[in-house]
């Protein structure tokens, strides 16, 4: 039979936690934020890639359009370097892209500019037979643009940069 001092010993050893327990429970939690705020920063990165990717097709596409309609339209690209061709129109008119070299190709015309690809970070017309890459991927032809690479690159944050690049390219003009 119990006394009443041990069986008050015995409720008061079971109404709290011991040490060991508090412990235990306490490294579990910090497991658990742990975790927690691992996957929210990876989540938040993740994000910030889709993020930047979606500027880089919707910058993509928009540009292509233009680009595009140009050269096909056109009836003689002129003025070829390395960042920036000329295209003259049956029309006489013209239009000129360029690389600025700060992340920029704009169109000018009559006077008029207009960014087309923004985050650029490599540009590369092919001006030449001799400016062709190895492996025969891309020719010079003198009734296309050719474009051996067009790379984006953007960050977000803290995130590091996300990247994005076409390689090996050409543009006809439209034979009428």
């Amino acid at each position: 039979m119990q006394t009443h001092k041990q069986a008050r010993n015995e409720v008061a050893r079971c109404k709290g936690m011991s040490l060991v327990e508090l412990m235990i429970s306490t490294g579990i939690f910090g497991f658990v934020v742990a975790g927690s705020i691992a996957s929210t920063l990876l989540f938040a990165k993740i994000a910030a890639d889709h993020e930047n990717r979606a500027d880089f097709a919707s910058d993509m596409r928009s540009g292509m359009e233009i680009l595009s309609f140009d050269v096909r339209n056109a009836d003689n690209i002129f003025d070829r370097t390395d960042t920036s061709f000329s295209l003259s129109f049956p029309d006489g008119g013209s239009v000129r892209y360029s690389y600025d070299n700060v992340g920029i190709i704009t169109r000018r015309q009559n006077g008029d500019s207009r960014e087309v690809f923004r985050s650029v970070n490599d540009f590369d017309v092919l001006t030449s037979e001799a400016d062709e890459p190895s492996g025969g991927e891309l020719d010079y032809n003198p009734e296309e643009l050719s474009i051996e690479t067009l790379g984006f690159s953007a960050g977000s944050g803290s995130s590091g940069p996300t990247k994005l690049r076409l390689n090996n390219f050409s543009l006809s003009m439209r034979n009428d």
